[in-house]
């Protein structure tokens, strides 16, 4: 699993961020396990994971993010 973590400061408006992310991610066809999003320090912190590495990475780029692999234990 990916995790891509993207911070939104609480001076822009974080319904609007998070609409756009969504508009993208269906723009690319692509489906996040999780988009999950929670106010943090002075902002919003959304985490969204991903299976696939690429899909991650270009998410992260659309959006200022960074990546972080997750090692799964089965």
């Amino acid at each position: 699993m990916f995790l891509v973590e993207i911070r939104i400061p609480d001076k822009d408006v974080v319904p609007e961020h998070i609409t756009t992310m969504r508009l993208w991610l269906d723009h690319h066809r692509l489906e996040p396990d999780t988009f999950r999003c929670k106010k943090v320090g002075v902002g919003t912190m959304c985490r969204v994971e991903f299976k696939v590495e690429a899909e991650a990475d270009a998410f992260a780029q659309a959006f200022d993010g960074r990546v972080e692999r997750l090692d799964v234990v089965l």
